[in-house]
């Protein structure tokens, strides 16, 4: 499936613009699987919506799609994917694990302050997570805190970098001084978690 949306995007790149209709044909693929495709990536920001086809009587006018602006403008999901690659080569679990704590830490931007209490520290790791675009918030639960991620800043690749799920677990962490587990992944399906729940370990 990954491979489709990356085929539509070098296409892309290369005709400008185009309808589900076109992509259909082109890839020999039903217009229903196309326009799932299209829904994804229009999702991400990395295509948009841009007018539509006259109708020619026989049917409907059809959607037109072009790159965005964001994805005209820079290749940075591509090279964060290869320089993700390039750095963990090679590496052990450990290592890797080390290496994501490391960034987690860089992105953190602070150390948690164990003067303050847990619910400031919430409140902070809740507004770090949000200038770096994660949509979240912080709900009580009777057993523990529950921090729930609605948006995922590296969703272009994240299916290639899963990997980036732990470096999340890690950033919360440093935010908060506390050890969170992430209890819930969010899905594309309806039936999906809608978003990414971690939970105090207990």
């Amino acid at each position: 499936m990954q491979k489709t949306r990356e085929r539509i995007l070098q296409y892309l790149e290369t005709h400008y613009q185009t309808t589900a209709t076109e992509l259909s044909l082109t890839f020999n693929l039903t217009q229903a699987n196309i326009r799932h495709h299209l829904n994804i990536l229009q999702e991400r920001g990395v295509i948009e919506l841009v007018g539509q086809t006259a109708a020619d009587g026989r049917g409907r006018p059809s959607l037109v799609y072009m790159l965005s602006k964001e994805a005209q403008e820079n290749a940075l999901d591509e090279l964060a994917s290869a320089l993700l690659l390039e750095s963990l080569s090679g590496k052990s679990a450990s290592q890797k694990e080390k290496f994501l704590s490391s960034a987690a830490q860089q992105l953190a931007g602070f150390t948690a302050d164990f003067s303050n209490s847990v619910t400031i520290r919430l409140g902070q790791t809740v507004n770090r997570l949000n200038d770096l675009n994660y949509k979240a918030h912080w709900e009580a639960h009777a057993k523990s805190p529950h921090i729930l991620i609605g948006r995922c800043p590296y969703a272009p690749i994240i299916n290639r970098h899963p990997e980036l799920c732990l470096m999340d677990k890690e950033l919360i962490n440093n935010l908060t001084g506390l050890e969170f587990t992430q209890v819930e992944k969010m899905s594309r399906r309806q039936s999906g978690p809608a978003t990414c729940r971690f939970c105090l370990k207990q």
